[in-house]
């Protein structure tokens, strides 16, 4: 959890740093208090119910990657892979997920990789009386590109063909296979969390 705290907080810096709008974080970066892993960030006021453009989305994306590349720090590589990998073992290793993954990650492409958002979907974005304002690079990681619009073209908020006609990028059919898969494990982990809560009231 610590790392994911980092990720953000380094990435943003970085970012506001080059003029890009994210929601900057405030103070030293993540500290582990009483247990826990805390940030502090600046409140944005935004318009919740902000929808975005699918092409000029797509665009956001691409631009946000041009600033990205320059980014120093340490990323993790093949970051979905680790989250997959980390509700697998959680839950015991379901086979059928399993065997998702090994053929996923026996498919892997290989492609140029630069940092990456992690998680670039509209949701992750606030509308702002300045405009979109990026927010929550905590899933940042080492990648080709395709796997951030993998995730702008998997949104409910956007169409996916107008995405990848406004942002080719290679393999996305893989990128989308394996953001699919992604989904399918987080909401996995998401059920186990809930029934263990219900089992502890």
């Amino acid at each position: 959890m610590f790392e994911h705290f980092r990720r953000a907080d380094e990435v943003s810096r970085f970012l506001s740093s080059r003029g890009v709008p994210v929601v900057e974080p405030v103070g030293v970066g993540p500290v582990r208090w009483d247990g826990l892993v805390v940030s502090f960030a600046s409140y944005v006021e935004h318009d919740p119910g902000w929808r975005p453009d699918s092409a000029s989305f797509a665009s956001m994306v691409a631009e946000l990657h041009a600033e990205l590349r320059h980014f120093p720090g340490d990323l993790p590589v093949a970051g979905p892979l680790r989250d997959i990998d980390a509700v697998l073992e959680l839950a015991g290793g379901p086979s059928e997920l399993v065997s998702a993954r090994d053929e996923l990650s026996a498919r892997w492409p290989e492609l140029p990789v630069q940092a990456l958002h992690g998680d670039a979907h509209p949701r992750n974005v606030l509308l702002t009386d300045r405009g979109p304002v990026w927010n929550d690079f905590e899933d940042a990681w080492l990648g080709p590109v395709g796997w951030d619009v993998a995730c702008a073209a998997r949104s409910s908020l956007l169409v996916r063909e107008v995405v990848a006609g406004a942002y080719p990028a290679d393999e996305l059919a893989y990128w989308i296979e394996l953001r699919e898969l992604f989904g399918r494990c987080w909401q996995l982990a998401v059920d186990i969390y809930r029934a263990r809560t219900r089992l502890r009231i």
